[in-house]
């Protein structure tokens, strides 16, 4: 059986989150997170804000964060010892990771990889008031529809 992964977000960053989110739409919105990874559990830690730097560009359907917001996570999730996350919506659309998102992922799970020292990258996408979630560890990719949100 393959195992699951489980994500665990403090309530105060998920309602964080999600006062944004809901004030952007219908635009993407997103950010970059934080997170502990203790197999199979992934938890939230920080926000790591987008600034005014954060995205080279936002839109309905699409959201590209710019590369000194990517440096910037990962640099901070290494400092910590943690995991980079990135967060993002699909206001107009499921939580379902697009072809474009797969894409992003292939292109910086490697990068997030090399510069943690658990090896490890995670995405969330929150579309219709529901999750999806993957990690990118050195054994492989672990898949999650459930996040916990925890008080």
């Amino acid at each position: 059986m393959k195992q699951l992964l489980e994500v665990a977000v403090p309530e105060k960053i998920w309602w964080d989150l999600r006062r944004r989110f809901l004030a952007s739409a219908p635009l993407e919105d997103g950010a970059f997170l934080t997170a502990s990874w203790a197999p199979p559990i992934l938890t939230i830690k920080a926000v790591v804000e987008p600034r005014l730097d954060g995205w080279d560009w936002q839109a309905e359907t699409s959201l590209k964060p710019s590369t000194a917001y990517l440096n910037r996570a990962a640099a901070q999730a290494q400092s910590s010892g943690l995991v980079a996350v990135f967060v993002h919506t699909h206001p107009m659309g499921w939580a379902e990771f697009s072809g474009a998102d797969e894409w992003a992922h292939e292109a910086w799970a490697p990068f997030f990889q090399r510069n943690s020292e658990h090896g490890c990258f995670a995405s969330l996408v929150w579309g219709m008031g529901r999750w999806s979630a993957s990690i990118w560890t050195p054994s492989g990719r672990l898949d999650s529809k459930e996040v916990r949100v925890n008080g």
